[in-house]
């Protein structure tokens, strides 16, 4: 069990998304979908079996704080302090994680994966999906040749959806699979734009990779100074695994609107 096979799940996955889509029915908190679906995702994970536990950072500091828990970090990392660390590097093989996979026994947890989750409205503005922040600019640096290649930046779980569907894709983390393929056609003012040839994204013209190096851009926020994506290169790339899609069904997220206010 890894989390690509939770997002594998074409139940599991359909259920969080249903259920993000009637939370939004009920907010007007920009970004609802996006905001909430680690949280669903880890709700109808974690009451679909007993075995094994998908956390979100989050969840695990309030867990060790309010639970008397043993977490083995199966030799992975040293400690939460240690993680919370290498989340915000580039280079480690925790990079950016969101939410991570537990084996349970009783009170002791312990690690078995982990993972970056992302989601993107497939209908709704730019097409440049932010896959990474970059917050140290190793990972544009390195794209540039200014130091060593670097091995892994973190695995990467995605769902892109809208009204009528939904489909989920993985990244492993693999920084060279991921650069060899990518060809520099710019470079300006502290930026970088990419492409993979072979592969072609929507209008000729249309940016398919952008990196921002993060210490000559300082204004925006941290998504406007790492890298982006575009959705259709995702889709398209082989680096990326496209491991589940499915329908929505409109009268279950209905159903599940009505459930939240009591009808």
């Amino acid at each position: 069990m890894n989390i690509t096979d939770i997002f594998a799940n074409k139940e599991i996955v359909e259920k969080a998304v249903i259920s993000c889509f009637s939370g939004a029915l009920g907010s007007d908190v920009k970004g609802y979908f996006g905001s909430s679906f680690e949280i669903e995702l880890m709700n109808k994970f974690n009451y679909s079996q007993k075995e094994y536990k998908l956390l979100t950072l989050k969840a695990l500091k309030e867990l060790v704080e309010r639970i008397e828990v043993t977490i083995d970090f199966n030799g992975f990392c040293d400690s939460i302090d240690d993680l919370d660390k290498r989340v915000k590097k580039s280079d480690d093989i925790f990079s950016m994680t969101d939410i991570l996979l537990f084996k349970q026994q009783d009170n002791r947890f312990q690690l078995v994966d982990w993972s970056s989750c992302k989601t993107s409205h497939r209908q709704r503005g730019n097409n440049l999906i932010a896959i990474h922040n970059d917050p140290d600019g190793f990972i544009h640096d390195a794209l540039l040749g200014n130091h060593q290649p670097l091995k892994n930046i973190g695995k990467i779980s995605m769902v892109f959806y809208d009204e009528n569907g939904w489909s989920s894709f993985s990244y492993d983390g693999d920084y060279v699979k991921l650069s060899k393929e990518m060809h520099l056609v710019q470079e300006n003012n502290g930026g970088c734009e990419y492409v993979v040839n072979g592969i072609k994204c929507g209008k000729r013209g249309r940016q398919q990779i952008t990196t921002v190096n993060r210490k000559k851009k300082t204004t925006g926020t941290s998504f406007a100074r790492g890298i982006k994506f575009d959705r259709e290169l995702i889709e398209k790339w082989s680096v990326f695994d496209n491991v589940a899609s499915g329908r929505i069904n409109k009268l279950l997220v209905e159903k599940a609107f009505q459930n939240r206010i009591g009808l």
